[in-house]
């Protein structure tokens, strides 16, 4: 089943301009801020707060950017948005920048003990809300692009304003009204860092495999438009 969607008990954090005009252009961060630096790639911290999660407590919030000096098929700069705390992580969101100014989420994860109290959809939230920021910066819309093979995950975007891309829309449709046309089975591989086993594969009948690759892909997408 989808998560269960929880209303914030706290305003989602306010990115300061500095670091939104980072996210926009890239420039050298202070050493202090540098994860990991070399003549490829820099991947640097470039903001970091204490937040409040409901059940949970408090959290630190960071925001991560890696930039690649020579772009490449799999070298493209990527925004992490991500939750720890005294115990280590309790959840993250990847974006990569694609070559056409879409953010394509590339990664998903909230800790198995955080799972189902709402970690996911603030995290997300606070995400759209800096990436927001960033198209009221650009004066441009900024298009989010997800990619997906779970009908749980269609569902969970769906229910958070997500909408097929084209192309997408008659699959989209005959997942939800006409499942009968569909396996639904767990996932066979997955993420090295994630012990839970996917749910909710989207197969087709004739399809023998059973991992990721074999899936059903849909795209989904969500326009933020400047203010």
């Amino acid at each position: 089943m989808p998560e269960p969607i929880h209303e914030p008990h706290r305003p989602l954090l306010e990115v300061p301009d500095s670091i939104i005009q980072s996210l926009d252009t890239y420039a050298p961060q202070a050493d202090e801020q540098v994860i990991y630096r070399d003549e490829a790639v820099d991947h640097s911290q470039l903001y970091t707060r204490t937040d409040i999660l409901p059940v949970i407590g408090q959290v630190n919030f960071a925001i991560e950017f890696q930039h690649y000096f020579n772009q490449g098929e799999y070298d493209v700069d990527k925004v992490t948005f991500r939750y720890d705390n005294d115990d280590g992580l309790v959840g993250e969101m990847r974006f990569l920048l694609l070559p056409d100014g879409r953010y394509a989420l590339s990664h998903r994860h909230v800790v198995e003990k955080y799972r189902e109290k709402g970690v996911g959809e603030r995290l997300l939230k606070q995400a759209e809300h800096t990436l927001q920021s960033l198209a009221d910066r650009r004066k441009q819309p900024i298009h989010i692009l997800i990619r997906l093979g779970q009908r749980g995950v269609l569902q969970w975007f769906k229910k958070r304003g997500y909408v097929p891309s084209a192309g997408y829309e008659d699959m989209v449709e005959a997942v939800v009204h006409h499942p009968e046309r569909f396996v639904f089975d767990d996932i066979a591989d997955k993420p090295s860092d994630d012990p839970i086993k996917r749910h909710e594969g989207i197969f087709l009948p004739s399809t023998v495999g059973r991992k990721i690759k074999d899936t059903v892909r849909i795209n989904l997408e969500k326009t933020l438009t400047p203010q």
